[in-house]
C-alpha cells in the first residue's frame, strides 16, 4: 500500500472523518458511521515493544510491524517505552483538522524524550528514523515544528 499523500488522498481513501465531543469524555467519530470497525485494529507481539498492545489503523498493521522489526536489528539499544496511536482528535497545531491520529495511522514513540519543539529534542538514533522512512512513513522531526517522537503513514499533511 502507498501511503496517502495531502487531506483530498486521505479523504479519498478513508473517508472525511467528523469528530465531537464524547459525552464520557474525549473525542468520538461520529461519521462516517462504522468507521472504526471497518479500519481499525489491535497489533499485539509488536516487536521490540514487550507485551504492549496497539490499536491503529488496518493499512498502518504491517508498515509499522516492519519498521519495528527494522528497528530491532539496526538500533537494538534504543528501547521503546511508551508508544502510542489512536486519539480522535484534532491537530496539536490546527484546532479546524483531524489529527493522522484520528486515523490511526500516525505513532509517537518515547514522547517524554522527544518532544514537541524547536529547537528540536530527541534521542533517537538517525538508523532507528531511517528504519522507519524505509516503510513509507514521514517522521515528524521534519516538520516546521519538530516532534521527532511522531512517525505518521501519509505525507503532504
Amino acid at each position: 500500500m502507498t501511503p496517502a499523500h495531502g487531506r483530498a488522498e486521505l479523504e479519498a481513501r478513508y473517508g472525511k472523518l467528523l469528530i465531537d465531543a464524547d459525552p464520557r469524555g474525549g473525542m468520538r467519530i461520529i461519521s462516517p458511521i462504522g468507521w472504526e470497525a471497518k479500519w481499525m485494529t489491535l497489533m499485539r507481539d509488536l516487536p521490540g515493544c514487550g507485551d504492549k498492545r496497539l490499536y491503529v489503523n488496518r493499512d498502518m498493521a504491517e508498515p509499522l510491524r516492519a519498521a519495528l522489526s527494522a528497528v530491532a536489528v539496526v538500533a537494538p539499544e534504543y528501547k521503546i517505552r511508551t508508544i502510542g496511536c489512536w486519539n480522535v482528535r484534532y491537530k496539536r497545531t490546527s484546532a479546524k483538522q483531524v489529527s493522522l491520529h484520528a486515523l490511526g495511522l500516525a505513532v509517537d514513540i518515547n514522547a517524554d524524550r522527544n518532544p514537541m519543539r524547536s529547537p528540536i529534542e530527541t534521542d533517537m538514533p538517525p538508523l532507528f528514523v531511517d528504519a522507519f522512512m524505509r516503510e513509507g512513513f514521514t517522521w515528524g522531526g521534519d516538520f516546521g515544528m519538530p516532534d521527532p517522537m511522531h512517525f505518521q503513514l501519509c505525507s503532504g499533511f
